[in-house]
């Protein structure tokens, strides 16, 4: 009796059947599948096509130097074609050779015709080679030439070599006619049998295989396996299958048959080995009763990565809407995964789920915009990362950054005491989970800062930071900001030159915002300007920079042009637009000390103490202006220890050196005693950062010098 033995797991990944045998897969239930004999069109044997010599069997086509790999469906295909050459082969007639029972629709033709078109070197517009027939099929045009024996015909194939199974024997050996009789009974069993096992072994195998799909983004590529339905006779299947693979630009598709699940080994650790794929994709849908189940599974091959898993459901009648989700997160999901970029980003941040890895990078987004409104954004995104991979060091340290930047922008005492909190809260749970040091250190650093009283706090906290490491790019950042506020401008340049100096090219444009503060504190609003304005190239809602330009641009007394910025920070943070209404009606003399025009505006809710004095400054009213500082936010202390140099360039002659504002300063702990005192530590750390002082004290800080 013949022995059927299921395909080696190398034929099945080139996509060969068992010669001679095809399954009618419509058979009745309860009945053994109909065997059609049917041997390949093009035989086994090389033959030529045009200029390319065929190897089906090496699933390959070479054409002197140049050898191209196809796909075995494709050489199928071209086989078929071959076998047919010069007449029109119709979609059904192909559909029916090689996708019986598993697809009704031509795409999967379209694309094997797209390779092999590909492949011999012709498209659509010029049929060199494989001619479109229109609402028909396709037709072979080259000439096919197939080897010959030494008489000059074309060799027969093996089996027309072999003749009929054991003919040769029983012809040898003549036998009476009873005996004869009982042979051929014999011999008929026998075959009979052997078909029939065949045919069970065949079924059998052939229920333990799913169609693949390879998908390639440059050189990097995942197997889809068919998706299947229970019950379904594969319609809704090819359908997901086929959203999916259009919903991946830049793919290339191969199609293969007949892969052998238990070959491949869904339930191995690293499955994509015995495929040369990066990634194994299974998704399985079942319905049970009236409720749709539906299962995605990403499975990588040797890497850090952990396998990927998401489970869909609901009722039945709810289909389309979980369907969708299905599609939606199988596509992003593979566009992460197959763009090199990303895959090295997301092992450089340590994610290990891909919806945290995806939320993280919707996140810097709403970085880049630096509003109240996208930082809260960016926010809530990289929160719901850390819910989905509690263990990502990355989105614990961009939060904390997140924070920074809200209590920075937050206008009032109450947001900033809850982003103090929520900053307490994320130090607590990424001591408790991470083991990245680093992060943590970074953590506790940003809370420190939000948490400091004063700004020789911040001083202290930053110069320790700068004894541990001269290299820390935010430390140079910090220490330069508390430098320019202490009228160390030379200096505090120095420091931001350094930052950049060490800092990835990524931050570059981010630093170099820092430079239009460091004009503005010498005076040069033009200078100022063009900084913010090419700072807003790559930030296009930074309200700082929108609320400097409104500053800059009025002192100029370019108001159209500062009117045009209000407004577009008005659309982005309301509080900071209000301020910046402030100064600009200041800067135009549209109100004055005492007005009632003044009056109405300090009554506005959205304006704060620290706005309401900068109006008073700019207009030389101290006494107003010292009144409402002294009720200032400690939300805008740390920009008042940052940037005070260069708001003093808007004020009207005669504030800086009234008696009345350098003791205000002195009050807020910003003032010649801390002047003083960023010197001396600034002269410290010369040795450690290789700038020295030489930056002389400010005119009304000289005369305490003096003494």
């Amino acid at each position: 009796m013949l022995n059927f033995a299921p395909p080696t797991p190398e034929a099945l990944v080139c996509g060969l059947r068992p010669k001679g045998v095809k399954l009618n897969v419509n058979s009745a239930p309860g009945k053994l599948p109909i065997a059609e004999h049917s041997e390949p069109a093009s035989g086994s044997a090389t033959y030529r096509v045009g200029e390319w010599e065929v190897e089906p069997n090496a699933c390959r086509i070479i054409r002197g130097n140049r050898e191209v790999k196809l796909s075995p469906r494709s050489m199928n295909v071209l086989g078929h074609l071959a076998a047919r050459a010069g007449e029109a082969v119709t979609h059904e007639e192909l559909l029916n050779a090689y996708w019986r029972g598993t697809i009704s629709s031509t795409n999967a033709i379209h694309k094997c015709i797209a390779e092999l078109r590909q492949a011999l070197g012709n498209g659509a517009g010029d049929p060199a080679y494989i001619e479109t027939v229109t609402k028909r099929g396709y037709r072979l045009l080259a000439p096919v030439q197939r080897p010959v024996d030494s008489s000059g015909s074309p060799l027969a194939t093996k089996s027309q070599q072999r003749g009929p199974v054991g003919a040769a024997t029983i012809a040898e050996a003549p036998a009476p006619t009873g005996m004869r009789r009982n042979i051929r009974k014999i011999a008929a069993g026998m075959i009979c049998g052997s078909l029939a096992a065949a045919m069970l072994g065949w079924w059998m195998w052939r229920e333990q295989t799913r169609d693949m799909w390879f998908i390639t983004v440059g050189d990097r590529s995942a197997a889809l396996l068919q998706v299947e339905l229970e019950g379904d006779p594969g319609e809704l299947g090819r359908s997901v299958q086929d959203r999916i693979i259009t919903g991946i630009e830049g793919a290339a598709i191969t199609a293969v048959s007949a892969l052998d699940t238990r070959a491949v080994g869904v339930g191995m650790r690293q499955p994509g080995n015995s495929l040369g794929v990066d990634y194994l994709v299974t998704i399985d849908m079942r319905e049970a009763g009236d409720r749709l189940q539906a299962s995605l599974a990403i499975t990588p091959s040797p890497t850090d990565q952990r396998p990927h898993a998401e489970q869909f459901q609901g009722s039945v009648a709810d289909r389309p809407r979980i369907l969708a989700e299905l599609i939606d997160h199988t596509i992003a999901d593979l566009r992460v995964l197959l763009n090199a970029e990303d895959a090295a980003r997301m092992a450089a941040w340590g994610a290990q789920n891909l919806h945290a890895y995806r939320h993280a990078r919707e996140a810097e987004a709403f970085e880049r915009s630096t509003t109240v409104a996208s930082l809260s954004q960016a926010e809530a995104l990289l929160r719901q990362a850390i819910r989905e991979d509690p263990g990502f060091a990355h989105a614990y340290s961009s939060l904390s950054g997140i924070y920074h930047a809200l209590g920075m922008l937050s206008a009032d005492t109450a947001t900033r005491e809850r982003i103090r909190r929520a900053m307490q809260d994320l130090l607590r749970d990424a001591s408790l989970r991470l083991s990245d040091a680093d992060a943590i250190a970074s953590i506790e650093t940003q809370y420190r800062f939000l948490s400091s009283a004063n700004a020789f706090d911040a001083e202290a906290l930053w110069r320790g930071e700068l004894l541990e490491d001269p290299k820390s790019v935010e430390a140079l950042r910090r220490y330069g900001e508390l430098l320019l506020g202490a009228k160390l401008i030379d200096e505090s340049q120095r420091y931001f030159e350094h930052a950049i100096g060490h800092a990835p090219a990524q931050s570059h444009a981010s630093l170099a915002a820092y430079y239009s503060s460091i004009a503005t504190a010498r005076g040069d609003h033009e200078e100022s300007i063009r900084v913010l304005k090419s700072t807003l190239e790559h930030y296009p809602d930074y309200t700082l920079s929108l609320y400097g330009l409104v500053r800059a641009l009025g002192a100029l007394q370019r108001y159209p042009e500062a009117t045009i910025y209000l407004e577009q920070l008005r659309g982005s943070d309301p509080a900071w637009a209000y301020a910046g209404e402030l100064t600009l009606l200041a800067q135009r003399g549209a109100i004055q000390p005492g007005s009632p025009a003044l009056i109405e505006a300090f009554a506005n809710p959205q304006a704060t103490n620290a706005s309401r004095g900068i109006a008073c400054f700019i207009l030389g009213d101290v006494e107003c202006g010292v009144r409402y500082w002294r009720e200032i936010e400690p939300t805008f202390l740390p920009l008042e220890w940052q940037f005070i140099s260069g708001e003093e360039k808007f004020w009207a002659p005669g504030v800086v050196e009234d008696p009345r504002y350098q003791a205000l300063l002195d009050e807020l702990g910003i003032g010649r005693r801390w002047r003083a005192y960023m010197r001396s530590k600034a002269d410290e750390l010369a040795p450690i950062t290789g700038i020295a002082l030489t930056s002389a004290p400010p005119l009304e800080d000289q005369a305490a010098y003096s003494r």
